[in-house]
């Protein structure tokens, strides 16, 4: 593993999104994940302090895309450019260390690409650096909505520059029941849980798949249910919520939709999206949305 520079204190040179670009983690009808095929394998070859790096990350964070991976390297110091990131990431998934996966639509169309850990990536992971492999076989079984929610995540974790040591990705959150013969109770995943001294933030992407708002009103309910027992799993103190969603329109309808069920939300909630976390990361999170803006919005 290469001896990172020190931690940056801003990513520079990224170009914005524009207000009306639309997300590449927003949500198509339809929409399925398929392995994107490697032409021409090459065979396994000795690891560079660099690739070491991008397996390890694509382990910590489950998931990686070109874009994310290089925000994570920007953060650890690593001194290195967009286009040479593309092509370590080329060479790890020709050699199968990491295996490359595609949204396609129902016209044939790539809405996004990511990376996952390949076999020989985890081989080397549990072999040569004697590390466990992070759930593998949670991530074979998610949808293409799924997905995309954990890459939104990841985009705010990486753009936030959450320090690695304070996250959980994909933790399942429950109630142990009192009886031992029964299965524990009020069980959610949540995309992220972030511990740090501040207190403990479960992060939430919102995509606009069919039935998301009352699919969030009823996890905000199990979230509020977990954090207020105390026999939850987790350790929770300070609870929020930070609630990512696809664009600012969407923002606002998660925002009114828990407004009307709520005089006050269970749990504190901040609400971005993905365009404001990719442009702004440091300014990105507000607490509610104003009643203005839902009129603007919903006149």
């Amino acid at each position: 593993m290469v001896n990172t520079i020190i931690r940056s204190e801003k990513i520079k040179s990224f170009c914005p999104m524009s207000s009306d670009f639309k997300s590449p983690f927003a949500v198509f009808e339809n929409e399925e994940i398929i392995v994107n095929p490697v032409k021409q394998p090459s065979h396994a070859f000795p690891l560079r302090d660099i690739d070491k790096i991008l397996v390890d990350l694509c382990n910590t964070y489950l998931l990686l895309t070109s874009e994310i991976a290089f925000t994570a390297l920007l953060n650890l110091g690593v001194d290195i450019t967009k286009k040479d990131v593309q092509s370590r990431l080329k060479s790890l998934t020709d050699a199968e260390y990491l295996t490359q996966m595609e949204f396609r639509t129902q016209n044939g169309c790539s809405s996004a690409k990511y990376y996952k850990l390949g076999r020989r990536g985890a081989g080397f992971l549990m072999g040569t650096e004697n590390k466990r492999v992070n759930k593998s076989l949670y991530l074979s079984g998610l949808d293409a909505t799924s997905v995309k929610k954990v890459l939104s995540t990841l985009q705010y974790i990486v753009r936030t520059d959450t320090p690695v040591e304070n996250i959980c990705m994909a933790e399942p959150c429950f109630v142990p029941n009192k009886d031992p013969n029964k299965r524990a109770n009020k069980i959610f995943r949540s995309q992220c849980v972030i511990q740090n001294k501040s207190g403990t933030i479960f992060v939430e992407s919102v995509r606009r798949n069919k039935g998301y708002l009352r699919e969030f009103i009823d996890k905000l309910e199990r979230i509020n249910s977990v954090v207020s027992s105390p026999r939850k799993n987790i350790k929770c103190y300070y609870p929020e919520l930070v609630v990512i969603a696809e664009d600012q329109k969407h923002m606002a309808a998660i925002a009114k939709a828990v407004n009307k069920e709520y005089l006050k939300p269970p749990i504190p909630i901040k609400y971005t999206c993905d365009r404001d976390v990719y442009n702004d990361p440091s300014h990105c999170l507000v607490s509610f949305v104003e009643q203005s803006f839902f009129d603007f919005l919903f006149p």
